[in-house]
This record gives structure tokens, C-alpha cells and sequence, in this order.
């Protein structure tokens, strides 16, 4: 009988007849994946599945057409740039448009409190206005070779190291 069973093997065996009577058989016919451009759950992929006719039907479908990101130019709340975004006409109703014309840091010389760096700023004018303008007329530290205490403290120094040099010359050369 084993012999039997081995023989015809298109016939009587487990595997015989592939295409006719094993559940998986006729593989475009009647398994669960079969016909896979006709009836599968992934077949038909541009007629019947859920991401079938991108173009079509897909959350994705029609970029430019349904998508929530589609038309990013018409319809996208990023879209129409220079138009209606919330940074679109960069120079016209951004907060930091017109650089020059609006923003809190436009017209730089003009408005900003940092502007006309030598007109109206705290540190403007440092030569002028600044507590630590002038530097080497009124500051502190100023004129610092002239009037503050430790100014001239090079010329004893280097009275002293000429006075040394002086001495090791008179040194080397006895």
C-alpha cells in the first residue's frame, strides 16, 4: 500500500493535484490569497483596498486635491505661504515683518531701544554718554597711564630692572 500511496503522485498523494482538490490549491482560484488582483483582501490594490486608488480614495489619495496637506499652496493651513499662513508675507504681516518697517526690532537706527547705537542707547554714543565712554577721560580706569593709582607703576619697575640690568652688566664686566 505504501507503494500505492506514492504512486500517482498527482493522484493519491496529500500533495497530488495541486491545482484540484488541497485546500490551496488552484492558488488563483479558491486560497485565501489567490486571485490576488481580483477578490484577496489585498487584491484589486487600486480598486477595492483601503489604500486602493491613491489617487482616488486613500486618506493619502489626491495630494493635492483632499489631503489634509494637499494644495499646499491653496488649502493647507501651511499653505499659500506668502499668503495666508501665519508666517506667510514674511514683510507684510508676520510679527517679525518689514524688518525695517514694524518689528519690535525694525528701522534697527530708527525705533528699536537698542537703535541709533550712538544716538539714543545706554552704551550709545560710548565716546559721549556711556559710563564707560570716555574711557580715557572720565571713567574710573580711565586715562590709566595718568591718573589712577597704579598707573606709572611701569616706571619704577623699569627702573629697577634697568638698575638690575645696570648691575649685572657692572657684574659680568669686572
Amino acid at each position: 500500500m505504501g507503494t500505492l500511496t506514492h504512486c500517482n503522485y498527482r493522484d493519491s498523494n496529500q500533495l497530488s493535484n495541486y491545482r484540484d482538490s488541497k485546500p490551496p490549491s488552484n492558488y488563483r482560484d479558491s486560497n485565501p490569497l489567490s486571485n490576488y488582483g481580483d477578490f484577496n483582501s489585498l487584491s484589486n490594490y487600486r480598486e477595492s483596498k483601503s489604500l486602493s486608488n491613491y489617487r482616488d480614495s486613500n486618506p493619502l489619495s489626491n495630494y493635492r486635491e483632499s489631503n489634509p496637506l494637499s494644495n499646499y499652496r491653496d488649502s493647507n493651513p501651511l499653505s499659500d505661504y506668502r499668503d495666508s499662513n501665519p508666517l506667510s508675507n514674511y514683510r507684510e504681516s508676520n510679527p517679525l515683518s518689514n524688518y525695517r518697517d514694524s518689528n519690535p526690532l525694525s528701522n534697527y537706527r530708527d525705533s528699536n531701544p537698542l537703535s541709533n547705537y550712538r544716538d539714543s542707547n545706554p552704551l550709545s554714543n560710548y565716546r559721549e554718554s556711556n559710563p564707560l565712554s570716555n574711557y580715557r577721560d572720565s571713567n574710573p580706569l580711565s586715562s590709566y597711564r595718568d591718573s589712577i593709582p597704579l598707573s606709572w607703576g611701569w616706571i619704577p619697575r623699569f627702573g629697577t630692572l634697568t638698575a638690575f640690568n645696570q648691575g649685572l652688566d657692572i657684574f659680568l664686566n669686572s
